[in-house]
């Protein structure tokens, strides 16, 4: 499987623009019109055969205003990839600036599709780009509280030595990349804690346990 982390803005939910979930720290183009690509990240849509999908979106870097594609060569570290239009089997690590401006992870699709040039669908009769797709099983949303422990940190490559830069996009290639990464990597494969990949508001955020506090 190869890896990617992307960084896109940052959300609760992921599933479009609504008064209690508006994206933040997301660049220019959200700080101006409110909304971007990517915050449908994590809304699972079922296709013609009933299955469900997510449709991810990273925003390439742009040229003049133009968008460029996604080189999914840097994906696989193959330069024969450059003549592919996808590339399959990618786990996308989706990071974002948390509200205390703590990059940090805060989902991921296992077993994705990347593809270089945006694809288009329609969701709640409108329609967004993707660049990434992924069956709904295989993607996890944190709880917006477990994304600020330590464990989910993302890396940033001027403090960390290795991570991410000017771009969007973090492909962890080279060995001592890779060992890095590792710690991040088995978080995701042990990770058996809530999934929001189906909470849509803050009534379905599930309350925390009540702990009782007995005095002898």
């Amino acid at each position: 499987m190869y890896v990617v982390f992307c960084k896109i803005t940052s959300m609760k939910y992921y599933k479009g623009v609504t008064p209690f979930d508006k994206p933040s720290r997301g660049g220019s183009y959200v700080d101006i019109n409110g909304t971007g690509g990517e915050v449908w990240n994590f809304y699972p849509t079922r296709n013609s055969s009933g299955e469900e999908f997510c449709f991810g979106f990273v925003e390439p870097k742009h040229n003049k205003g133009v968008s460029n594609s996604i080189h999914v060569e840097n994906i696989t570290g193959n330069s024969r990839d450059k003549y592919a239009d996808s590339i399959d089997d990618v786990l996308v690590i989706w990071c974002a600036t948390l509200d205390t401006h703590k990059q940090a992870v805060v989902g991921w699709y296992n077993h994705a599709t990347f593809f270089r040039y945006i694809q288009e669908t329609n969701i709640d009769d409108d329609y967004y780009g993707y660049n990434v797709l992924a069956h709904a099983d295989d993607c996890v949303l944190l709880p917006r509280n477990e994304r600020d422990k330590g464990i989910w940190s993302a890396p940033v490559s001027k403090p960390d030595g290795y991570g991410f830069g000017q771009s969007m996009l973090y492909y962890p290639l080279h060995d001592f990349d890779k060992r890095k990464v590792k710690t991040i990597i088995n978080s995701i494969e042990a990770y058996t804690g809530l999934n929001w990949l189906r909470v849509f508001n803050k009534e379905q955020e599930p309350k925390p346990e009540k702990k009782y506090f007995w005095q002898n």
